[in-house]
């Protein structure tokens, strides 16, 4: 039975091992990159919509615009630069298996993105405090920043052979987070009625959210801590599996087992005791 071609698009948010096995013998990029698209575009979609929900209006349909080209851009500003560095180490990865390697994460910060998006529609229904909004919205995005890094990260331990990836990934994952920001901030407003898509470029993100976060320290403070805490015990949960992972790697046959404990013995020095040798007595 010859394997079906089609990929389902949500398999690329739940079942991500089965598509980077694909990936690594170059089957169906072309899919998983097209639906990748897809499903980022839509995720981004109703998460601008929820966004724009706040201020209402048109604000509505230009977040629904923006969010998307904001991961989009992001995504192909860092792409290129990722691939030279990446191609500097290893030989063996394809531009396109990388674009499908990057895809993917992007996908899993989508999907993050509009899982919390009840949460969001919720505080902006409750509790419209502008200072709080956006505190939250800021760190809902972090977190899902955090957890798409952490996704490219192991994806690139499945594709490449080696560890000469570090370097690629290292430089990719800064220029994710600072063109984001800052494309961000061009892309701004997303909380105000503006007369048009967006406003005359000005300063930075950094010191707008330095801004934003000395009026509101307490709420900085208490959200941050919390997705904070969140990310630690992700990233310690992931370790403690790798851990068992390797766990399991040790030999499990009985025979493979006494022949460590014999090697072991050899290095320490130890005769290996039969259990049928018995110490014999001293006698005069």
């Amino acid at each position: 039975m010859k394997e079906n071609i089609s990929v389902k698009i949500f398999e690329l948010a739940w079942d991500q091992k089965k598509a980077i096995n694909n990936i690594k013998k170059k089957k169906y990029i072309g899919q998983y990159i097209l639906q990748s698209h897809v499903l980022i575009l839509l995720c981004t979609m109703i998460y601008g919509m929820v966004l724009g929900s706040y201020v209402k209006g048109p604000t509505i349909i230009f977040n629904a615009i923006k969010i998307p080209i904001l991961y989009i851009i992001t995504l192909y500003i860092a792409l290129p630069i990722i691939f030279v560095v990446d191609v500097m180490f290893e030989k063996n990865v394809s531009f396109t298996q990388l674009a499908a390697i990057l895809l993917l994460g992007f996908t899993s910060i989508s999907v993050v993105l509009i899982a919390f998006s009840p949460l969001i529609l919720f505080f902006i229904i409750s509790a419209p405090d502008y200072g709080f909004i956006v505190i939250l919205i800021i760190v809902i995005s972090g977190f899902a920043g955090f957890l798409g890094i952490i996704s490219i990260l192991s994806n690139f331990k499945k594709l490449h052979e080696t560890k000469t990836w570090n370097p690629s990934l290292i430089i990719g994952s800064f220029i994710i987070i600072f063109v984001g920001t800052q494309l961000a901030w061009t892309l701004r407003p997303f909380f105000h009625i503006s007369d048009g898509f967006t406003r005359p470029i000005s300063g930075n993100f950094y010191v707008a959210l330095a801004s934003i976060v000395a009026n509101s320290p307490m709420v900085s403070i208490v959200l941050i801590g919390i997705f904070g805490l969140i990310a630690a015990l992700i990233t310690i949960s992931r370790l403690e599996i790798s851990r068992e992972l390797v766990s399991f790697t040790l030999p499990e046959t009985s025979g493979n087992i006494i022949k460590t404990k014999i090697k072991l013995n050899r290095k320490l020095k130890v005769q290996p005791k039969h259990p049928k040798m018995q110490e014999l007595p001293n006698y005069p």
